[in-house]
């Protein structure tokens, strides 16, 4: 098997270019994020606001920070999601690091599909997980860097997957 090569430094100058040509909504955005409950839609919309800049050029707007369209859903799933990964983060951390590894694209589904069902949403990001392998981690760890720079081609291969349509060996 070939080695992965991963460009970080073309990554996280893609992810500077698209933080400082939509300046002040990605402070304002830095801001909300800290808001209790607000933060979670705010990253949510925050992340389809950069996919459809980088896809058509559009600007990202304030008011696209602060949509509210699918919130329930969003915020059931965000709490599931939490709830699960601090489950696991008690018992000995281990459970916790591995839920976390093999749904590291959870927020990033809900913000490419915003009309995915959370628990679709939730099973599509744990066939990517496992289907990543020993990449999972380095993988999160470089949507964590740099996130607006890298998930182009992840994202566009993950609609072409439904929850079931992967073989589980």
């Amino acid at each position: 098997m070939a080695a992965v090569k991963i460009d970080f430094a073309a990554h996280v100058k893609d992810g500077l270019n698209v933080f400082t040509s939509n300046l002040v909504p990605s402070l304002i955005a830095l801001v909300l994020l800290c808001v209790p409950i607000l933060g979670i839609f705010v990253v949510i919309n925050y992340m389809g606001a950069i996919k459809a800049f980088k896809e058509n050029g559009t600007a990202i707007d304030v008011g696209a920070l602060l949509k509210f369209d699918n919130a329930v859903n969003h915020l059931i799933g965000v709490i599931v999601w939490g709830v699960v990964l601090s489950i696991g983060m008690a018992l000995c951390m281990l459970p916790g690091l591995v839920f976390a590894c093999l749904t590291y694209m959870f927020i990033p589904i809900l913000a490419d599909k915003p009309d995915t069902p959370w628990a679709d949403a939730l099973k599509t990001a744990r066939a990517r997980g496992r289907g990543t392998g020993s990449r999972a981690g380095a993988d999160g760890a470089l949507n964590a860097v740099a996130w607006p720079g890298c998930t182009d081609r992840r994202l566009k291969s993950s609609n072409s997957e439904t929850p079931g349509s992967r073989v589980q060996s």
